[in-house]
């Protein structure tokens, strides 16, 4: 290998768009990754082709499906600020006794994907 081979471990050749044919090079490089938009999570060009050539905007592996049912064991791992005092929803649901949340905690899950939504805190 020669010295800038071995030097450089990565290198960003700016934006891709699937559907430009003259963007299409970028693919080529080996390896080539691209960001999920929802999970942000990195993943081979190869293999999201397909999905891409398909509709413009899609998710890379397995996240929420909009019609799947979020759980409530789901919805106890996520955290809600209440009168100045950080809960799991888990608890939250013990301390409160209205439950007017749930369908704001059940949408960002939808939206968002279960991993982004543990790491965000929902104020009430």
């Amino acid at each position: 290998k020669q010295w800038y081979q071995r030097r450089v471990r990565g290198y960003y050749m700016g934006y891709y768009i699937h559907t430009c044919r003259k963007m299409r090079y970028k693919s080529k490089f080996a390896p080539s990754f691209l960001l999920c938009p929802r999970s942000y999570k990195w993943w081979p060009v190869q293999g999201c082709s397909n999905q891409l050539d398909s509709d413009k905007y899609c998710e890379f592996g397995a996240q929420q499906e909009d019609g799947a049912e979020v759980t409530a064991a789901q919805l106890d791992t996520l955290k809600v600020l209440f009168e100045r005092k950080l809960y799991m929803y888990s608890l939250y649901r013990t301390v409160c006794s209205e439950d007017e949340y749930k369908d704001v905690l059940v949408l960002l899950v939808k939206l968002t994907g279960l991993e982004n939504a543990q790491n965000i805190c929902v104020y009430t």
